[in-house]
This record gives C-alpha cells, structure tokens and sequence, in this order.
C-alpha cells in the first residue's frame, strides 16, 4: 500500500503543472495505469477553414483537435501565427497557402496537421470556385445522374435519385480552387463503371460500390486505373459559354471513362497522361443557400450529373431518403423525353434495309396469355432480348397472365412486331399494361422497380434504332399488388408513319440482375 501511494505521489507530481483542471481528488482515485494512460494518450490535430462572408482574404479556423489542451498556428505566410484555440487571420495578399496546426496533450506530446488553402482578393470570386475554393457533391435531392442512349432519351439506362442505389456517389467530393486546380476525393467509395469494370456478369466490381485500393482499382483488363481515385488536377471554366475542361491523369466528372469533346474517342477504359476532359456543357445556378452545377456529355451517348454547393454543409439530406413523394416534381416523365418528337432525316439510313409497307394501326394488344387471334391482336412477341415470356397461374384463383422472366442480359426486354410493316398510331391515344412486382425479387441493387415502354423504327436506321424514337418510364412500382402502367401517347408518335417496334422493359437497364415479373393486358387505345 506504501508503494503504491508513492507512485501516485510522483506521477501527481509530475502532471500538477499542466492538470490545473483537475482536482486532487479526482486523480488520486485513478490506478497507476489510469494515471500512465493519461500521460501517454497522444492528441489528433485537425481543423477545418472557411473564407469570411465579406472580406475574402479573412479566413475563420475551427479547431476539431481532439485530446489536446494547447494549439500553434502557422498560417503559411511567413507571418502569421496563433496559439488560440479557434483562430481567425487576414491575408495580405491572395493566394495559396499552407496552414500547419500543431496540437499538444496534457504530457507534452504533439501532432501536426498541414491543409492548404486558397485565398482570393475581394470581388474577384467566381461561381465554380467561390471565394477561394468550393467544394461540390452529386445532388441529394430529385435526379442527380441521367444516362441513356441520346439527349432524346434522357434517364433510359440510369435515372440515379438518392434512394439507396449507387450511394457511395454522393460521398465524393470534387473541390475547385481559384488557383485554377481541383482537388477530387473519393472519401473511401467508389463505383464498378459499365465498360472499365466489366460488361457482364463476374467481371471485375462491375456495378457494385466498393474501397478503392491498389487491389480493387484495376480494369477488366487487369490495367491500373487507380489515378481516377483521390487526386488533384487542373481546369479552366468560362461561366458565360458554360465550357468546363478538366485536365491531367486521372480527372473526370460524371462516369471516370468519359472524355468528351469533339475527337473520335468519347470513353476510355483507363486514365492516361495528358488527358483532357470536355462535357458538352457546364451550367452554374444560383439559389438562395446553396447552387448546382449541370455538367453535360451529350455525343454518342447522354451523361448528365447535378452536383450541389451549400452555404451550410448542414442543410445537405442524409443519404438514402427519397421517396416517391419528395420525388414526385421531378420524376422520369419530366426528363426522358425533352425533344419529343425524332425527325426521320436526322436518322443514319441503312441503305440496304428494305422500306416495308406502310400500315395503319386499328387493334394492337397482347394479354399473354395464349398466342392466339382472341389474346393477340397484332401485338406478336419477337427477338426479345433476355427476356422470356409464358404463360403463368398466379394468385388464390389460377388466374392465367404472363410471366415476364428477366435472365442475366443487360439490356434485357420484350420486343414487338408488325409483320415487317411500318405502322401508324394514329388510331391510339394511350399506351397502358397491367403489372406485378413480387415481393421475392431483390430491389435492393441494380434491380429497378420501373415499367419503360418504347417505340422506335428498327428497319431503317442502320442499327441505332435506340436512339430514335421514344421511351416512356415509371418508377418506384408499388410491391404485392396488380398496377396499371398507362402513358399518353406523344403528338409525336401519333403522327409518325415509320414506327415498326414496340418494347416493354420490367426492372430497369443496364445492369445484370435476374428477375420474375406477372404482366397482363398490354394495349393500346
């Protein structure tokens, strides 16, 4: 016992100068062990900076050290220091600057932190990089990402809302700085990309989100794609052409492949030196508490993203929090058809395709359940692709319907003829099918609840029929229940006489889940 309230006794002595807070008869109750741990328990230094309101070269530091009780500042221009707590410094002059923050515990033990910071004279902020620098993320709140096969088809293959799917997006970061650089982190998450990480099932991390690391950032084609993680690069933006370039090894927005631009590679499966990275447009809106900024690859494909700016980093949603109400102004009805109607002329003309028959539709359904004149009327399945159809007993009745199987294909749909005829709906006016959803899926990755219809020309535009016509969508299907799926048919494709396909879609596109669906009564009217 003597021994022991000794060692108190010295250890005591030897923290009395720098544990004036703490009373006598709090530490003399702690073991030796607790006392030791206190000593040796070393500080973690971190603070985060913002550029004052109205004095751009006033810059706010606040300290979120943790286990210290003293603080240096070095605010990195050969000037100015602090041993405050929380602490504020004004610039002379703009530019960028490295602030060291030295944190020291109870013991003496210290840990040092080193951020760089840029710094802007008053009045020269611009929108893509603020008062120094700003950060941007992928928008919380409506449609963030819009991919699909032309600016005809907006949201066809991806129409990315904050409900869970691809979250690890909406944790990176892209930060502009007025120096002209931008500074991307990945925070720990990335993307399994169609194309680089694979195209069909077992390849690589293809559609899934996972840790970026030296292992797991490799392509399909086993080659180092680990530059389009965290890194700086360098860019120019003119905010009144609204032209955005990205420049170096490893940038990108949107999807990491996509280069832009007007030269004949629009993707690449790998970063490489001297890229350069050009969407088609980059549009800046100002709002009250916070922007966003619309970035744009509009070429062989249709990429767009929305990414966010706040005042208050507070006021960002949580993740995984949209639903089909918060939605409901903003749903894929509004974006997949912004130029309704595919001019003939501006398709590619396959020159050895055979011009069919012009017909006039009058009756055209399928109830799926039988291939006969009573339960087809024009409405003949063919070709589809991953998709297999047949007739099914559900629910406690028997009742006959289709099944609508989904295989592990892609692009997986129905798709209908009319006996090699171009055809006219001049006749119909809504497009409608009856579908079920089973609770036994699982909606839980890439498997969508969503219903797309399409109608396209096959035979006359060199095979690129995916780009001209039209697609109507619904998502967010209710789960257990019979739902009818019912679109009003656009002026476009009633006055149209060229139209020789009609597709049906059940779970989405661009992805390879499996998946079993009931549907009935498909027609038009």
């Amino acid at each position: 016992m003597k021994q022991q309230i000794e060692n108190k006794f010295w250890l005591f002595t030897k923290l009395i100068g720098t544990l004036m807070s703490l009373s006598i008869a709090t530490l003399w109750s702690c073991s030796t062990e607790e006392v030791e741990s206190i000593i040796s328990l070393p500080p973690q230094a971190n603070f985060e900076s913002a550029v004052d309101g109205e004095n751009t070269l006033l810059v706010n530091f606040t300290n979120s050290s943790t286990g210290a009780v003293g603080y240096a500042w070095d605010f990195g221009d050969n000037l100015g220091t602090s041993v405050e707590e929380n602490a504020s410094y004004t610039y002379e002059e703009a530019g960028d600057y490295s602030v060291k923050l030295i944190a020291t515990n109870a013991a003496g033990v210290t840990n040092e932190v080193t951020k760089s910071i840029s710094v802007v004279a008053p009045g020269t902020e611009t929108l893509i990089a603020g008062k120094g620098s700003k950060t941007w993320k992928l928008y919380r709140e409506c449609y963030s990402m819009l991919i699909g096969s032309s600016d005809k088809n907006k949201g066809e293959w991806v129409a990315l809302i904050n409900d869970g799917a691809r979250d690890c997006l909406y944790q990176q970061e892209w930060i502009f700085k007025s120096n002209g650089t931008v500074e991307f982190k990945d925070n720990g998450y990335f993307w399994g990309e169609h194309g680089p990480f694979g195209t069909s099932a077992g390849d690589n991390l293809l559609d899934q989100c996972f840790t970026p690391s030296p292992s797991t950032m490799k392509n399909v084609d086993n080659e180092d794609v680990s530059a389009w993680g965290s890194g700086s690069h360098k860019y120019t933006y003119d905010a009144v052409e609204g032209k955005l370039v990205l420049e170096g090894n490893g940038a990108w927005m949107v999807v990491p492949k996509l280069l832009g631009g007007e030269g004949e590679e629009w993707e690449t499966m790998a970063p490489f030196d001297g890229a350069q990275i050009t969407p088609t447009s980059t549009i800046i809106e100002e709002h009250e508490g916070y922007d966003l900024m619309r970035v744009v690859f509009n070429g062989p494909t249709y990429n767009e993203a929305v990414y966010v700016s706040y005042d208050n980093w507070d006021d960002e949603p949580e993740i995984n929090i949209a639903t089909e109400e918060s939605t409901s102004e903003c749903m894929i009805d509004n974006v997949v058809n912004s130029d309704p109607c595919n001019e003939v002329g501006d398709k590619d003309v396959n020159v050895d395709a055979i011009d069919w028959e012009d017909i006039v539709l009058t009756e055209l359904s399928n109830t799926f359940i039988a291939e006969d004149d009573d339960n087809v009327k024009g409405l003949t399945t063919a070709n589809s692709s991953g998709v297999i159809i047949t007739p099914a007993s559900v629910g406690p009745n028997d009742e006959l319907v289709g099944m609508y199987e989904r295989t592990e294909s892609e692009w997986a749909d129905a798709q209908f003829y009319f006996d090699e005829k171009d055809a006219s709906f001049e006749n119909f006016t809504t497009v409608s099918v009856e579908v079920y959803f089973p609770s036994t899926n699982d909606y839980s990755g890439a498997l969508a609840k969503k219903v797309e219809i399409f109608i396209r020309d096959s035979s006359e535009d060199g095979g690129n029929s995916w780009k001209y016509g039209e697609t109507y969508a619904m998502e967010d299907i209710a789960e257990g229940e019979w739902v009818t799926v019912k679109f009003d048919l656009t002026d476009c494709n009633k006055s149209r006489n060229d139209l020789d396909l009609v597709g049906l879609v059940i779970g989405g596109g661009g992805h390879l889940e499996t998946g079993t669906f009931y549907i009935r009564n498909f027609m038009f009217e």
